[in-house]
């Protein structure tokens, strides 16, 4: 009953939610993680998808960053850049950390992943508005000392 109760909240999750293979495989997915990515279902996902470093990460190097921070501390949250299926990019806030054997040896990570691409250009449209201010002024104090 427990088990059945977990399982839909799991699968209704607005939050995306998997568990991947210390070599780079997802073992589960939610609907929610697998639309982030792009893709129709968690099934779709985890049949398509046999090396997560480089199907998914822009740079491949950033989730062995990520298993770094694992092996100092056994959760970690970061920002990284994904591919989706059709190619475009996105970014995700990764909430990963470590589940171990008892005698420590990583069996598998699992994580909550956010979609937070708007926030990015949001972030990345403000930083361009104030650098052109920025110019802005220095060409307005510029002009104004030649005169």
């Amino acid at each position: 009953m427990h088990e059945e109760k977990y399982k839909m909240i799991f699968d209704n999750a607005p939050i995306g939610i998997y568990q991947s293979t210390v070599d780079g495989k997802y073992i589960t997915a939610n609907k929610a993680f697998a639309s982030i990515l792009g893709y129709g279902s968690p099934e779709s996902l985890m049949e398509s998808v046999s090396n997560i470093a480089q199907q998914i990460y822009i740079n491949p190097k950033d989730r062995q960053r990520t298993i770094n921070l694992l092996k100092e501390h056994d959760h970690c949250t970061v920002e990284v850049q994904i591919k989706r299926k059709d190619g475009t990019i996105a970014w995700i806030m990764n909430q990963v950390r470590s589940v171990r054997y008892d005698r420590g040896r990583v069996v598998y990570y699992e994580g909550a992943a956010q979609d937070i691409t708007d926030q990015k250009k949001t972030e990345g449209d403000l930083l361009l508005m104030r650098a052109r201010d920025i110019m802005l002024m220095d060409s307005i104090l510029l002009s104004g000392r030649r005169s």
